[in-house]
């Protein structure tokens, strides 16, 4: 699914800064036929037009754990009344959708790449779709993110969080789980609504 991404599908100059901090940080922002909401602006340091391959994860540099993301991919899937449990983006990101969250049938999409939340820049983002969709019960989403490609500017990992976009702001997503191992970095939270998610370790 191609985003359309108006005003705000800015193209960044400065690549090379913004792909040094991009493995830093994680979010989801959900967009859909309405487009992107207004608090939420998307840098893209590639073309919009090329949205990459949906498992364009990375190289996982010899481990198990997914490499933290450098490009902009995309990726979807669908989940019904029975529920699903979805691994998109070559395992970087999983959403476990319960049972009876949707009342039919979803298309899902998803798309990585850099957003500005507020006045907080250069954060990537999962942004999702369709846009504001509610989840009731939650979903429960896990990003996973390689150790070694975590910047040593983003604070410690082992505080790692995951936050949703609202209203400008950054708001942590409840039922919140971070674990660290010598290879990787699992980041949990429960999303009750597609909106944008990040994930950081220095938010105030």
């Amino acid at each position: 699914m191609r985003a359309t991404f108006g005003t705000f599908g800015k193209r960044v100059v400065r690549l090379a800064a913004s792909t040094a901090r991009v493995g830093a940080l994680v979010g989801a922002l959900a967009f859909g036929a309405g487009g992107l909401g207004a608090c939420v602006e998307i840098e893209n340091p590639e073309d919009p037009g090329d949205a990459g391959d949906a498992s364009g994860a990375g190289d996982s540099a010899g481990s198990d754990a997914p490499a933290s993301p450098d490009v902009r991919a995309a990726d979807e899937a669908t989940a019904g009344p029975e529920g699903a449990d979805l691994t998109l983006l070559g395992g970087e990101v999983r959403l476990t959708i319960p049972a009876g969250a949707f009342d039919q049938t979803v298309d899902l999409q998803v798309t990585r790449d850099l957003v500005t939340v507020g006045d907080r820049t250069e954060l990537l983002g999962y942004i999702w779709g369709p846009h504001g969709l509610p989840i009731e019960p939650p979903a429960r989403l896990t990003v996973t993110l390689a150790l070694e490609r975590w910047p040593s500017d983003a604070g410690d990992p082992s505080s790692a969080r995951l936050y949703r976009e609202r209203d400008g702001q950054l708001e942590p997503l409840t039922g919140a789980a971070v674990t660290v191992d010598a290879v990787r970095v699992v980041v949990s939270g429960d999303l009750p609504v597609l909106g944008t998610v990040v994930v950081s370790a220095d938010v105030p």
